[in-house]
């Protein structure tokens, strides 16, 4: 369609959904450039070539890059991961019209961090190690935030928060400067008691936690490196430092049986954290779980699968399922609607702003 309107438009796609699945959808979709993982250096480098005259068929030199050549496609060598984020730019809100009509953003989310140190199955992840913003960086873009934007609430949507503990305390340091509340996601691992004390302090109002199933045999198959006893702990030390817990909870992963899902609807109610992200298992291309989808069958139209992804809800019981346990679906339905009932007694303890 851009093609249509303007065939000397450049077009350029990008994004962990191209990059977990880039051949057949560089055919499918024909973008002039695909850039594969982190945008930043492939972008500049690439907008340097196209401003010069370069076209896709003399770009190979640029590593980063998926190009539809003669009908094939081609890749570029793989461009190393960006580890130092200090060198990128506080990112400029007033690029957005939304923000020019209106500076103030009572709540933003922001990171400090990309990548995990999981491998789980189910999540699809093209980094091979954690980078990170030094502290000191991290405080000029909170500083640059606050002054321009008046923020209140940061959202630190780091994947795993506390990856690195003494650099964690540091960034709670930059949060309580600022007089800030915030909320963060993490894995249960690496939680102490005197860091959720520290993070409380410093502003900490809930702790989203990637507990996925509380059933041993089930974390093991899915690749999570979690034990349970460390999911328990987690979630009773962070009640018990002040802070709200929320869990995001998987219905369906492999070797899902009615014990692992009595267990988990024992755990919601039991202890007091609420299942805030509830959702069937979905195989994401790049990932374990989707190669187990397709070859059992459940996924023959790569681009026909992907198309249904945009339909895929959260805590929606109706949501569809590709079932790889040997439970019938309407053990995995009844199981979910449960919780979310469960999810629904607790969302109202839950209000955004007390806790």
């Amino acid at each position: 369609r851009v093609r249509e309107l303007n065939p000397k438009i450049v077009s350029l796609a990008g994004g962990a959904l191209i990059s977990s699945l880039p051949e057949p959808l560089i055919t499918a979709l024909q973008p002039d450039y695909t850039i594969l993982g982190e945008g930043e250096a492939t972008l500049l480098e690439l907008l340097d070539h196209i401003e010069a005259g370069g076209t896709p068929a003399t770009s190979p030199h640029i590593a980063g890059l998926g190009l539809l050549l003669d009908g094939k496609v081609h890749f570029t060598p793989k461009r190393k991961q960006l580890l130092d984020l200090d060198v990128l730019p506080i990112p400029d809100l007033f690029l957005f019209p939304s923000v020019q009509a209106n500076p103030e953003i009572p709540e933003l989310g922001i990171t400090t961090s990309r990548g995990c140190y999981g491998r789980c199955s189910f999540c699809f992840l093209n980094m091979d190690k954690l980078s990170y913003k030094s502290p000191e960086r991290f405080e000029r873009e909170v500083a640059d935030l606050v002054a321009k934007h008046n923020i209140k609430y940061f959202y630190v949507n780091d994947l795993t928060f506390t990856s690195d503990l003494k650099r964690t305390f540091k960034i709670c340091d930059v949060l309580a400067k600022f007089k800030l509340t915030w909320t963060c996601s993490t894995r249960v691992e690496k939680i102490q008691p005197e860091l959720l004390q520290y993070m409380q302090k410093s502003g900490c109002r809930d702790i989203w936690y990637g507990v996925e199933s509380v059933d041993q045999t089930v974390l093991d198959m899915a690749n999570k490196a979690t034990r349970v006893e460390e999911i328990e702990f987690a979630v009773a030390e962070t009640v018990k430092a002040g802070i709200k817990v929320a869990a995001n909870l998987i219905v369906g992963l492999p070797g899902e049986s009615e014990e692992s899902l009595a267990k988990m609807m024992d755990f919601c109610r039991k202890s007091e954290v609420i299942p805030i992200s509830i959702k069937y298992l979905t195989p994401f291309p790049g990932t374990q779980i989707y190669d187990m989808a397709v070859e059992r069958g459940y996924i023959t139209d790569p681009i026909a699968y992907l198309d249904t992804l945009a339909e895929r809800k959260v805590n929606d019981p109706n949501d569809e399922i590709i079932n790889l346990t040997d439970l019938p679906e309407p053990t995995l339905r009844a199981a979910f609607a449960e919780l979310l009932e469960i999810r629904q007694e607790r969302l109202k303890e839950f209000i955004h702003g007390e806790c």
